[in-house]
């Protein structure tokens, strides 16, 4: 009973020692590394709850702390105007959250360690859209990216460029799926021409180049070689009537 006794007491203490050392109070606090000044929540005289941080360089936090760290929900916005409104882990934009920067444009989604990493949605300040993945604050791997007159492209990103298989649609009966490279169409593809002539075939630097085959709406198709977007080298033209060339190309002709 004495030993049962000596065990709730030494619990109790303890107990009661752990409250008292989590005891929430309001003041002030400085950060010795920055020097900004918080005012709000404290625990243990560090920021531990809701408070707001104005920095020596005039940008503000206001939002939760855990142990003296940005941790939870909160918004910091700085002098340029550039504002962060979201969740934070250990002093970093950590979570869901939403960056307006200076230039209009917006970021929605996720974020890692002050990074967009992950699902995120960016609206350009002159309309266009991007709704994808991100890495590193750049564009990677599947995204659909919209101009604001409707285009888009739809397919792999790696450093924030079109690189993979992908899809241009501009919006105007005109489409492209293929290889891209660097932002450009390069590798094999099939590009729709909006008259309905279609080209399927290999591309260099955005220009046909290599093998290909033209099938023209009317029903003329040439097979063969391409050099910088034009018929250079040995092909086949086929008439829609039957006829038929076969032989060398220069300049298209």
């Amino acid at each position: 009973m004495t030993i049962t006794r000596y065990i709730l007491t030494g619990c109790l203490a303890v107990s009661a020692l752990t409250l008292s050392a989590q005891k929430i109070t309001v003041g002030r606090y400085s950060f010795p590394k920055d020097g900004g000044l918080y005012v709000g929540e404290l625990s243990s005289g560090k920021p531990h709850g809701k408070g707001k941080t104005t920095f020596l360089t005039g940008d503000t936090y206001e939002g939760e702390y855990v142990k003296g760290k940005r941790q939870g929900e909160g918004v910091y916005s700085f002098t340029d105007g550039e504002k962060y409104e979201g969740s934070w882990m250990n002093d970093h934009q950590h979570g869901y959250g939403v960056y307006t920067f200076a230039n209009g444009n917006k970021y929605d989604g996720l974020w890692y360690t002050d990074y967009q990493e992950g699902q995120g949605t960016m609206y350009y300040h002159n309309g266009d859209r991007y709704v994808g993945e991100w890495h590193q604050d750049m564009r990677e791997g599947e995204g659909t990216y919209t101009w604001a007159n409707g285009a888009f492209y739809r397919g792999a990103w790696k450093g924030d460029r079109k690189e993979g298989k992908g899809l241009f649609d501009w919006a105007d009966g005109t489409t492209y799926y293929g290889d891209m490279r660097g932002d450009m169409r390069e590798g094999y593809g099939t590009y729709n021409y909006a008259n309905g002539d279609v080209y399927k075939g290999m591309w260099k630097r955005d220009m046909m180049d290599g093998k290909g085959i033209y099938t023209f709406r009317n029903g003329d198709k040439y097979e063969g070689d391409y050099v910088q977007g034009k018929r250079q080298g040995q092909g086949i033209f086929t008439y829609a009537d039957g006829a038929k060339y076969v032989g060398g190309f220069k300049n298209g002709v």
